[in-house]
């Protein structure tokens, strides 16, 4: 993190925080979340010193102030903790909505825009209790929120849009239609300024009217932007540059080059502090790629990763004749509820007992009790065999000798935790157990779209058009997989006679973070459509939804607004 003076010079010493996201600036403090450690960063902006770290929940987004309270919207487990800004911790949980990625504080209320569920959450400041049932329904993928000029203005990073809510009503006016993927959003008492993510332009829009005004040009990968009295602040985290737009003319009057790629941003006094992460300069060229797998999907360097040693459910393991996972936190059941390490061990003794391994009498057989299991499964216990901690959510397997697939075998779908309570029987009929794939079917619109409800960790998923040529709007993780029907798995049913989707290839990029994701323009996710006459798959990778590369007039070519 560092402080940028209104000239674009920087003042004093960076401050490492890790792995920083969002900023606010308030009691008198510069408040930065981590959204890998699940931490809150009190600094000093006087000193540069570090005050506080303070534990709040999972894959922190967004912060925002009220007096001396701190609000924190943990994107991994859908709550908002509360911090006490006088003693330092935090007081107070609150659940929100699915995926909150940001923040914002005003109007009578702490807004919440939750990517996950389309909808903005309001919680009283002085309880600290939601006033909204059920969360204010917007568009699609709020990504960016702001309290200012009489009311709360939320980005809606699918659509394209911007929505107006009244605080006196709790009801969100009709969309401004802005550029393409519009994130950050900031607001001024004369205009309301929209950071587009993957258009590379910033939008101004007139509140009273709600007319787009202008139209500028930027870097690449604008996402925060904050406002002052001189100058609107966007961060270009793709091109790591910061640009500053004069608010009159709307053009930009300079564009800093950071070296690193800018995160958040947030206005303290006359400066504005700069959160960044490393970024691969782009005048990086050479090196050599050696290949040590027969297996790699090919020589690019971004394809060029293995999906068990890149999981998606767990966040570490160990080799050998030891195997020690954790878990990683957020991930629940189709029902909601948290799933635990012991979940493990009890899906892989049900696999022993009803599932296909129970066929294969050597499947498992490398892990301590597993042939017992087989031999005798009314008395099947892999508790020497799989070690599990709950509270620190570690799963320990013990072999009793090598078995050089072991991880592949962990990696295939017939592996499933299973809930306390889960019978050790087939089941063939509803209630099945719930599921734990990263993505269910949460809204179904006949021959218009299918929208795929994620994980809290995990980005949401729209697809669009008819089942015979759905359109990926927005791209998955690597190595996210789907969710499996049969034993210790559920599948929610789509509309009768309509062929099943099933997410069926991964990312080309690099595994990203915990923390919000962001396009990259070779993402893709292929389907294949199940129905009872046969299966098929679309030719070609499907669509997706790209950012484009940097416009021509940035960012000290001459540019104009459009």
């Amino acid at each position: 993190m560092g402080l940028i003076d209104p000239s674009g010079n920087r003042v004093g010493e960076p401050v490492s925080v890790g792995n920083p996201a969002g900023l606010a600036y308030g009691d008198g403090s510069v408040w930065a979340v981590d959204s890998a450690d699940g931490t809150l960063w009190r600094i000093d902006p006087a000193t540069h010193a570090v005050v506080a770290q303070i534990p709040v929940g999972a894959a922190p987004a967004a912060v925002a102030i009220t007096g001396p309270d701190v609000w924190v919207a943990n994107s991994g487990d859908g709550t908002v903790s509360r911090v006490s800004a006088a003693v330092n911790r935090a007081v107070a949980t609150i659940p929100v909505g699915s995926f909150p990625v940001a923040i914002a504080a005003g109007n009578g209320g702490v807004w919440v825009a939750n990517e996950g569920d389309d909808t903005v959450d309001r919680i009283d400041p002085a309880t600290g209790s939601l006033t909204t049932n059920g969360g204010i329904q917007v568009g699609g993928r709020p990504d960016g929120i702001a309290a200012g000029a009489g009311a709360v203005w939320v980005a809606n990073g699918e659509d394209g849009t911007v929505q107006r809510i009244d605080p006196a009503t709790d009801q969100a006016d009709g969309p401004v239609y802005v550029g393409s993927g519009p994130e950050g959003i900031a607001v001024t008492p004369g205009a309301v300024w929209v950071a587009n993510s993957l258009d590379l332009t910033v939008s101004k829009i007139d509140p009273a009217t709600g007319a787009v005004t202008a139209t500028t040009g930027v870097g690449d990968g604008p996402s925060s932007i904050v406002a002052t009295r001189d100058g609107v602040w966007v961060s270009d985290e793709f091109d790591a540059t910061l640009d500053r737009i004069d608010p009159k003319s709307a053009r930009v009057v300079r564009a800093l080059h950071l070296g690193s790629s800018p995160q958040g941003l947030v206005v303290a006094g006359s400066g504005v502090w700069v959160a960044a992460r490393p970024f691969a300069a782009a005048s990086h060229r050479g090196g050599t790629l050696t290949v040590v797998s027969d297996s790699l999907p090919g020589t690019d360097p971004t394809q060029a990763y293995d999906q068990v040693s890149t999981p998606a459910f767990a966040t570490a393991y160990d080799g050998g004749m030891t195997y020690t996972f954790t878990l990683r936190r957020g991930i629940r059941y189709s029902n909601g509820l948290v799933v635990r390490a012991s979940d493990i061990r009890r899906g892989i003794q049900r696999q022993l007992i009803v599932g296909p391994a129970a066929a294969i009498p050597d499947y498992w057989g490398g892990i301590l009790g597993a042939h017992a299991c087989q031999q005798h499964p009314k008395h099947c216990d892999l508790s020497t065999g799989i070690l599990t901690d709950d509270a620190t959510g570690t799963v320990t397997f013990r072999l009793a000798q090598a078995d050089p697939d072991f991880l592949y075998k962990l990696a295939l779908s017939v592996v499933a935790p299973a809930p306390p309570g889960a019978p050790d029987r087939a089941i063939s009929r509803a209630p099945f157990l719930p599921g734990t794939g990263p993505y269910m079917i949460s809204q179904d619109r006949p021959k218009a779209s299918v929208t795929l409800r994620a994980q809290p960790v995990l980005p949401p998923v729209v697809l669009r058009g008819p089942a015979s040529g759905l359109l990926v709007r927005h791209p998955v993780r690597a190595c996210d997989q789907p969710e499996k029907s049969g034993i210790g798995g559920h599948r929610r049913p789509g509309r009768p006679g309509a062929p099943s989707l099933q997410l069926r290839s991964v990312s080309r990029g690099p595994v990203p973070g915990p923390g919000p994701r962001r396009p990259r323009a070779a993402d893709r996710i292929c389907l294949s459509q199940h129905s009872p006459a046969a299966v098929r798959e679309p030719q070609g990778p499907a669509s997706c939804q790209l950012r484009h590369r940097s416009r021509p007039d940035h960012p000290a070519r001459g540019r104009s607004p459009r």
